[in-house]
């Protein structure tokens, strides 16, 4: 591991973000996954020069980043009826890549590979844009999409680059300076869960179906936005099941298995890396009635001038209407705090290294609970609060 990880409270706040990967002069960081699935630096000493890049522009170090303050909320979605239902939410992503595509520009954004890795990649077409579309609920490596980023803002390009609060933060902590032809987009995040666990989810099915998966969406809204499912693909066929019944879904939303750095998350707060943010503005019913619970909407959040532009380029492609910074917190909570530790989570990574993923399924009870569970749940929460 990296020099200045000299303890492992100094690894518990390493994001992933490969800034340091990036920076490096003599190409010696390389991001390796660690016994609990998680990427983290790895140095080849042989090739170090000692140059402190790496410390120096580590935005967990330093943070020199100055962070954007929410100016305008909207909730909104595209009027493209294909590209609604192709979206996890109202499809802004989509609307603002194809603005970015249409002139010359080139987009940044996390997607699976032939063997279900995710990795930040860049496109410059549209017909690409789909490999960027859509929810996708583990940590993605940024290889050197930094180093890509930068030449192509030199070049006079212009850029939309979406990802983590984390990987926005160590973006710009890279090119240490401002660019009029950068535009950036953080999602609203939980916490990444360790890729140990998606490997294990993934042989699971296989096993199951006795099939290879080439594809996964977390959230199809084939279901219904508010009761999304997973959808797998082997090759032109799939299946389908609730996300609400999803062992993987569901040790995520227990926040069994996230990244150290996660629970005590720098960005899980109102002080925005990206110009803008989006992320799924959920009980929108509840404050407006010009939306369908149905089809999705996003939550906007525009951040810098920048990004009020950038929306203002779009928006007669959007229905969409403004609202305000206190809907966004009841419906977003990762806007005020981070996730909570579980106290399991020890135990769960162990077991996770020991056992089979149906003894992991059936320890944790990562299944929907009967109607009797959940009733006797409701039943014993109360009491507790009396």
């Amino acid at each position: 591991m990296l020099p200045f990880f000299k303890n492992s409270n100094e690894k518990e706040k390493c994001t992933g973000c490969n800034s340091c990967g990036n920076i490096c002069p003599t190409s010696a960081i390389i991001q390796k996954i660690d016994s609990d699935g998680f990427f983290y630096p790895d140095i080849d000493l042989n090739k170090c020069i000692k140059c402190n890049k790496c410390i120096e522009i580590c935005p967990e170090n330093f943070n020199k980043n100055k962070q954007c303050k929410v100016k305008k909320v909207y909730a909104g979605y595209t009027l493209d009826s294909n590209t609604l239902f192709t979206s996890t939410s109202g499809g802004l992503f989509s609307v603002l890549a194809i603005n970015i595509l249409k002139n010359n520009g080139i987009v940044f954004g996390a997607a699976f590979d032939n063997s279900l890795n995710l990795n930040h990649i860049n496109i410059n077409n549209s017909k690409e844009l789909s490999l960027l579309k859509g929810s996708k609920y583990i940590q993605s490596s940024i290889n050197l999409c930094f180093t890509e980023a930068k030449k192509a803002l030199d070049n006079n390009k212009k850029i939309l680059f979406s990802g983590t609060p984390c990987q926005i933060s160590g973006l710009k902590s890279f090119l240490n300076k401002s660019y009029d032809n950068l535009f950036t987009i953080d999602l609203i995040c939980h916490g990444v869960p360790s890729f140990l666990l998606f490997k294990q989810y993934i042989n699971y099915i296989e096993n199951k179906i006795k099939q290879k998966i080439s594809f996964i969406e977390f959230r199809n809204k084939k279901t219904g936005w508010n009761n999304s499912s997973i959808k797998i693909f082997s090759g032109n066929k799939f299946k389908r099941w609730k996300k609400s019944n999803d062992s993987f879904s569901i040790a995520f939303g227990s926040r069994l298995c996230l990244r150290p750095c996660c629970y005590k998350c720098n960005y899980s707060n109102l002080d925005r890396e990206g110009d803008i943010t989006l992320g799924d503005f959920w009980k929108i019913e509840q404050f407006s009635n010009n939306f369908s619970t149905d089809k999705g909407t996003s939550l906007v959040l525009l951040n810098s001038q920048k990004g009020i532009d950038l929306f203002d380029t779009v928006k007669n492609s959007l229905f969409y209407e403004e609202s305000k910074l206190e809907y966004a917190l009841k419906v977003q909570p990762r806007l005020k705090s981070p996730s909570q530790y579980n106290i399991l989570r020890p135990t769960f990574l162990n077991d996770l290294k020991s056992l089979n993923y149906k003894q992991i399924i059936k320890k944790y009870k990562l299944y929907k609970p009967s109607l009797i569970q959940r009733i006797l749940y409701k039943i014993s929460k109360k009491l507790r609060k009396i």
